[in-house]
């Protein structure tokens, strides 16, 4: 009977086959290297990826707010000097009206000047400006600027009981405190 393999044939292709499967567990053992690192490289990626959107969101959230600051800062103050001409325009109709008597017209011509100051009330009411009520309200320091005090047995102590110069509020932040007379208790004699 003839044998199927010589056994040098056999020893050297169970060899070969050895050395093979030996060159196939080290590639086998390179991909799997690759892979970890391809996974490892897309996860730091990812990572950055989520980094940079978070950071661009916070810098756009900034920018935003600091826009809104800066408009909400000069809106301000635009208002703050309108309001020094609202102020203006009350006193000269106070001192004009009393002074004119029955004269036609120069009480048209003020009229005149009352629609111009009440439009202008208006569009800054628009914008959120409101007039501090203030005369028999409490003494609140965060919207009141106390010049005087003036004992009054009328009035409970720390009530305000006149407004010098109106105080004004825009959207619901202090723009100018009232300037006002606040009372207190009369001194008991002893």
């Amino acid at each position: 009977m003839a044998e199927p393999f010589p056994p040098d044939e056999a020893a050297q292709d169970l060899s070969l086959l050895e050395a093979r499967l030996q060159e196939l567990e080290a590639e086998r053992d390179l991909l799997r290297k690759e892979r970890e690192d391809a996974r490892r490289e897309r996860d730091e990626m990812q990572e950055r990826a989520t980094r940079l959107t978070a950071e661009f969101q916070n810098f756009r959230r900034r920018s935003e707010t600091q826009v809104e600051d800066q408009v909400r800062l000069r809106l301000e103050g635009l208002i703050s000097k309108l309001v020094h001409v609202l102020d203006a325009m009350d006193a000269a109709f106070g001192a004009t009206a009393a002074s004119l008597g029955h004269d036609k017209a120069a009480l048209a011509v003020l009229e005149g000047f009352e629609q111009i100051r009440s439009l202008l009330g208006n569009v800054l009411a628009s914008v959120g400006l409101q007039k501090i009520e203030v005369v028999g309200k409490p003494y609140d320091p965060r919207q009141h600027e106390a010049l005087l005090t003036i004992e009054s047995a009328e009035h409970p102590s720390e009530t305000v009981i006149a407004e010098l110069r109106p105080g004004y509020l825009l959207r619901d932040r202090v723009l100018r405190a009232a300037q006002v007379s606040v009372s207190k208790a009369p001194v008991q004699p002893s």
